[in-house]
């Protein structure tokens, strides 16, 4: 997948909290900045494995937070992180699917624990420029 961002913003509040703010030309860019900054935080890629994931969900918002919190419960019990991913991304009647083709790190450190998505300040909108999408995740 080709990833054409326009800007991947990270605001950390205090020691809570991460305010991710992504900003892309479409829909399917913005989860593959999503994504991005995901793997962004792996510490030890030493050992890879290919996976497939699938996520449906009635909004673009509650999307994301399943999928940060699916990569979050991978990582907890599994110890797999993200690391190159291709995204396919569906709209069938207002259910969304995304289909990721993930490269992952098995046993796998990261730079920062996170404990979960919120949807306090959850976001997703269409802007003149493209689309953002604000996401606060606990750590």
């Amino acid at each position: 997948m080709e990833l054409l961002l326009k800007k991947i913003r990270i605001k950390e509040d205090g020691e809570n909290d991460i305010k991710l703010t992504v900003k892309a030309a479409g829909e399917k860019e913005i989860f593959g900045g999503l994504f991005y900054w995901l793997s962004s935080l792996a510490k030890n890629t030493k050992n890879k494995k290919k996976m497939s994931l699938h996520f449906t969900a009635d909004s673009l918002e509650n999307l994301a937070v399943k999928i940060v919190n699916e990569v979050i419960y991978l990582y907890d019990y599994k110890k797999i992180w993200p690391l190159k991913t291709k995204i396919k991304l569906e709209n069938k009647k207002n259910i969304f699917i995304l289909k990721a083709e993930i490269n992952a790190a098995k046993n796998a450190e990261i730079k920062r624990q996170l404990k979960a998505a919120s949807y306090h300040g959850l976001c997703f909108k269409k802007e003149r420029n493209g689309f953002v999408l604000k996401i606060v995740i606990d750590i």
